[in-house]
């Protein structure tokens, strides 16, 4: 397992050094987590600055991956996501969210990304959960994220609300979920065992 804290900034040049690993030692890495969790005032923490090509050589470099958890990757979207997806086969769960969803230039994952998913129901088979940032007034991303969760009947995809809230004189993460399953929303009560549940911070990842 690759595990980044929350006192850590993930760049571009943290997945390389990891990529120049060996074969031996990369084919036996199953989990790559970041977890996000700081932003008070002095916070050092987030992968702002992460991007698609990166994550393509990730993808590329680590094909054993079983979870993959990118909390706070303002810049990664389809090209990321479509990466992930047919190059690890055996990926369980992924996350790819923004630091807030009303990050300012944000890219986000869109329709096309789950239409052509749709497309591929050889790609990663044993899916359990993708988490990605709400966009639920864009009615050709709901729709085509209902169509893939209705192909999929056993996987959850976790559409998520982050925000910053201030208290106590700093600020804090703010998560709200919302999950589905078969096209609909379900509650977290009626999800299956194993999903994630606090969304990229420490612990959030089950699986």
């Amino acid at each position: 397992m690759i595990y980044f804290g929350y006192e850590f900034v993930l760049t571009d040049d943290h997945i390389d050094d990891t990529l120049v690993l060996s074969r031996q030692v990369r084919e036996k890495i199953w989990q790559f987590i970041f977890n996000f969790s700081d932003v008070s005032y002095t916070a050092k923490n987030g992968a702002r600055d992460l991007t698609n090509e990166a994550v393509i050589r990730l993808a590329k470099g680590l094909p054993n991956l079983r979870t993959v958890s990118l909390p706070s990757a303002n810049k990664v979207g389809d090209a990321g996501f479509l990466a992930l997806i047919p190059n690890c086969p055996d990926l369980r769960v992924l996350e790819i969210t923004p630091s807030s969803t009303n990050s300012y230039g944000l890219t986000k994952i869109t329709a096309k990304a789950f239409n052509e998913f749709c497309e591929h129901p050889e790609w990663a088979p044993g899916l359990k959960q993708i988490i990605i940032t709400n966009d639920e007034n864009n009615k050709e991303f709901m729709k085509s994220m209902r169509a893939l969760s209705k192909q999929r009947e056993k996987l959850v995809v976790t559409l998520l609300h982050r925000s910053e809230e201030k208290k106590w004189g700093d600020f804090e993460i703010a998560t709200i979920p919302e999950h589905f399953m078969k096209g609909r929303k379900c509650s977290p009560e009626k999800t299956p065992r194993g999903i994630a549940q606090r969304y990229g911070q420490d612990h959030s990842i089950q699986v």
